[in-house]
């Protein structure tokens, strides 16, 4: 059965941008900008109450900003209230916030002469039971990297601004220096991780990881295309070399990079890479993500666990306006 939603999920900086990209090139398929649709816009498990058609209205004004304005930027929904109502009142769908996303990803990607929509949001990863069982006909491409590699890259996200991609506002990079933790980002990497294990056997479900993309792209991407039952194309490899945190992007350059692993042990202090291997220590043997044998000095990681709680607290400031509910939210990180 071919697939009507494809979501990318995987821990942010696992690779799910540029597998976004590789399934965006094929012609039965439209990727999405990062959406954020569950978690920001609808919380699973909070039941809806009478939610109208001026809610419906709203929530689709919502969504066609974050696609077409970008995630990022300084939108204005109203913009689209007038297509948005006419595109509504067409289509009479139930009036709930998950038919409405469901009607955003058609709607949207028929709009750009696609059948299938692809989600290639990353927090996905933690509402991945929801996705199955609201959309039938859902399939997930789930990314896993080395937890040392995603720690390299999350600590040079801030950098991005400053390495092509020159519509990231400055705010956000601020926001992602502070996000930035070894203990907080690995823990986060664990609970990611365990949430797409739990689903390794689901048929509707392939786990990919990134180094398998990066050593055998054609053979990975084929497994990819047969498991949503779209056709293979050669083209869909050359996608651009951007959105990487360790230099600046090339998007003249086209095709997978197979040098984007293992290089933490360049980027990353002898402290980070203890911390994140003592942290990670069971799902890195079951990933086969080998210890680096690597010893740092223990008073230098006291002092980062020391400061963890500032870090923490600071953060999740910062991050007040990005979930609908804060303490469910944390309730899934911690899971």
């Amino acid at each position: 059965m071919q697939a009507e939603q494809l979501f990318v999920t995987g821990y942010s900086r696992s690779g799910t941008t540029m597998m976004g990209r590789i399934l965006g090139r094929n012609s039965a398929v439209f990727t999405f900008h990062e959406i954020h649709f569950f978690e920001q816009l609808y919380f699973p498990g909070k039941e809806v109450v009478d939610f109208k058609m001026d809610d419906a209205v709203a929530l689709l004004c919502k969504l066609l900003s974050i696609e077409r304005q970008g995630y990022l930027q300084e939108r204005n929904p109203t913009l689209f209230i007038d297509e948005a109502s006419a595109a509504l009142s067409a289509a009479q769908i139930n009036l709930h916030p998950v038919d409405v996303f469901r009607f955003f990803l058609s709607y949207e990607s028929k709009k750009n002469g696609k059948q299938i929509s692809c989600d290639q949001t990353p927090r996905n990863a933690l509402f991945m039971e929801e996705i199955l069982n609201l959309y039938p006909r859902a399939y997930i491409v789930a990314m896993i990297r080395d937890p040392r590699d995603v720690l390299l890259s999350q600590k040079g996200k801030w950098k991005r601004r400053f390495l092509g991609a020159k519509t990231i506002p400055l705010k956000e990079s601020i926001r992602s220096w502070i996000n930035y933790h070894p203990v907080t980002i690995t823990k986060l990497w664990c609970a990611s991780t365990r949430s797409i294990l739990k689903f390794k056997n689901h048929e509707r479900v392939i786990i990919i990881k990134f180094e398998d993309l990066l050593a055998q792209p054609e053979q990975t991407v084929q497994a990819i295309c047969k498991f949503a039952g779209i056709d293979f194309a050669s083209d869909m490899l050359n996608v651009p070399k951007v959105g990487s945190s360790l230099g600046n992007d090339k998007p003249d350059a086209k095709g997978i990079n197979s040098d984007n692993r293992g290089n933490y042990l360049q980027g990353l202090s002898k402290s980070e890479i203890v911390i994140c291997e003592r942290s990670s220590t069971s799902l890195r043997q079951l990933l086969n993500y080998p210890d680096s044998k690597i010893s740092a000095n223990p008073v230098i990681i006291a002092f980062q666990y020391l400061i963890m709680p500032i870090k923490l607290a600071v953060a999740l400031l910062v991050n007040l306006g990005r979930t609908k509910n804060l303490l469910a939210t944390i309730k899934r990180r911690l899971s």
